[in-house]
């Protein structure tokens, strides 16, 4: 199209409410213009702190952003804040707390240290297992032979060809590796709204089918002027 133009920032956080107030200062919102935004959801709610640092108010931050379009590269499971025993918040979908996650997989919250389970870390060891398992099994490998095997060419492309096979949900969700050997991670799309009314036109990217699916109106949220829901999940 004639005279189009596209621009590419990459913002930091602390910055994200002064650049929005540059688009709207600037007049550049509206229909004739497109906002691609990918970021953590739990993270738009922008503290009076940071909006304190701008020239706009909070309503003309969240105009600048209406009806952007949103992509979170959240795993199908998260959490952030609640009550000190993890007990609060529910996850959106499925009603579990993150206590009943962990427990659904056999970990145990450490006590007094809710936020040290790093679930990403612990699914990608786990991802791990699971590769090393179906190669000894395959190749009869026994535990006293482990060593000298991985030592092997032929044992680290048998892992690692494993390791691309892995197909689970684990805390932090679906969790398999594209042929680059990079976790795949399933985005969901969908536009915002600065007025309170539910995010439009949602659907879930599968990144191993390469299929976008919309979303029963059963599993649609509310992202209300950029304000997150209150568990902390899109």
């Amino acid at each position: 199209e004639s005279g189009l133009r596209i621009f590419v920032a990459d913002v930091s956080r602390s910055a994200q409410p002064k650049f929005l107030c540059e688009l709207y200062k600037n007049n550049i919102t509206g229909d004739k213009y497109m906002l691609i935004y990918k970021a953590n959801p739990t993270l738009n709610n922008y503290t009076d702190d940071q909006i304190a640092t701008t020239n706009c108010t909070r309503e003309q931050i969240n105009e600048a952003r209406k009806g952007a379009i949103h992509i979170t590269l959240l795993p199908e499971f998260f959490f952030e804040g609640g009550n000190a025993d993890l007990t609060e918040p529910k996850h959106y979908k499925n009603g579990k707390t993150y206590v009943d996650v962990l427990s659904d997989i056999g970990e145990v919250v450490p006590p007094k240290k809710p936020f040290v389970f790093a679930g990403a870390a612990y699914d990608a060891v786990w991802a791990f297992a699971l590769a090393l398992k179906a190669t000894f099994d395959a190749e009869g490998v026994v535990p006293g032979e482990a060593n000298a095997f991985l030592r092997t060419k032929d044992g680290i492309e048998k892992i690692y060809a494993n390791l691309m096979a892995v197909d689970f949900v684990g805390v932090t969700g679906h969790y398999t590796y594209d042929a680059t050997g990079l976790r795949n991670f399933y985005v969901y799309v969908g536009t915002l709204e600065a007025d309170g009314v539910s995010i439009r036109n949602v659907g879930k990217y599968d990144a191993k089918t390469d299929v976008l699916s919309s979303f029963d109106e059963s599993l649609m949220w509310r992202y209300k002027g950029g304000e997150p829901v209150l568990d902390g999940r899109l």
